[in-house]
C-alpha cells in the first residue's frame, strides 16, 4: 500500500509573508492537490509532516526563526488543509522519520511505499528519502510536487535520492 507524505507545506515556507519562504513552493500546491485526490480515491493514507520548533531552537542559528509551535507560520497552508481522515505529525529535524511516530504509523497502516512531496527538496525531502530507504520503504518523488531554493539544487537532490536511495522520480 502507498501513503502520500506532504512535508512542510506550512505558511512560513509557502506564503509570501512566510519567515523562510521558498519562492517555488507555491508551484507545488496544485500538483500536490492532484496527488492527494488520486491517493484518496485508492484509499491510501495522507500524512502531513510539519516542521515545528519551540522558541529559542538551535536550528534558528542556521535558518532564522520559523514554524514556531502555535504560530501562523507553523500552520499548514489553507490550500492544502488536512481533512478528518488525514494524519498530521510534527517533526523537529529535517527527516520526517527522525524522533517522530511516522515509521510506526506507516507499519500499522500496512504501507510499503511512500509518495514524498513538499519542501525543501534538498533538505527535508532528501533526508526523509534516506530514512525511508534505511527502513525498507520504496519511495516515489513526483518532481512537480517538490521545491527548493533553486532548480539546480532541486535537480541535484532528485538525482541523488534516485541514485543513492532507489527513489523513483516521476512527473
Amino acid at each position: 500500500m502507498r501513503a502520500l507524505i506532504i512535508n512542510d507545506m506550512e505558511n512560513d515556507f509557502v506564503d509570501e509573508k512566510g519567515a523562510l519562504r521558498v519562492e517555488n513552493a507555491v508551484r507545488c500546491v496544485e500538483p500536490i492537490k492532484k496527488w492527494k485526490a488520486a491517493m484518496k480515491k485508492e484509499n491510501s493514507p495522507v500524512i502531513y509532516v510539519c516542521d515545528t520548533h519551540f522558541k529559542g531552537d538551535s536550528e534558528f542559528d542556521k535558518w532564522g526563526t520559523h514554524t514556531v509551535e502555535g504560530t501562523w507560520g507553523a500552520e499548514i497552508i489553507d490550500e492544502l488543509k488536512p481533512d478528518d481522515t488525514d494524519y498530521v505529525l510534527k517533526k523537529w529535524k529535517y527527516s520526517a522519520f527522525y524522533a517522530t511516530p511516522l515509521d510506526m504509523l506507516l507499519r500499522q497502516l500496512g504501507v510499503d511505499t511512500i509518495v514524498l512531496t513538499g519542501v525543501l527538496t534538498d533538505v527535508c525531502i532528501q533526508h526523509t528519502a534516506a530514512d525511508a530507504y534505511y527502513r525498507g520503504y520504496k519511495t516515489i518523488v513526483p518532481r512537480s510536487c517538490t521545491a527548493t531554493i533553486t532548480e539546480e539544487r532541486k535537480d541535484y537532490a532528485l538525482r541523488f535520492v534516485e541514485q543513492m536511495y532507489d527513489a523513483e522520480i516521476v512527473e
